[in-house]
């Protein structure tokens, strides 16, 4: 029966990882064009998140209908 249950919560927790997603990006300055370095991308109410390359590059993994929020140190929003 312990076995059973553990391979049944394998079995939930894989089949929840599978709906999720790579999401990548880039993140760039609109009158330039020029990347923004550092701009943390945060999955909302989650402590998930990453922050952008020297290209301005991220890659975050989410699920469907999560919502990704972008900040930036002297950012105006």
């Amino acid at each position: 029966m312990r076995k059973l249950i553990c391979i049944s919560i394998f079995l939930l927790g894989f089949l929840g990882v599978s709906k999720a997603q790579e999401i990548t990006g880039r993140v760039f300055e609109k009158e330039t064009t020029e990347p923004l370095i550092g701009v943390t991308v945060v999955i909302e109410n989650t402590t998930i998140g990453a922050i952008t390359d020297l290209t301005g590059a991220y890659s975050i993994t989410a699920r469907e209908g999560q919502t990704l929020v972008f900040s930036y140190l002297g950012m105006e929003t």
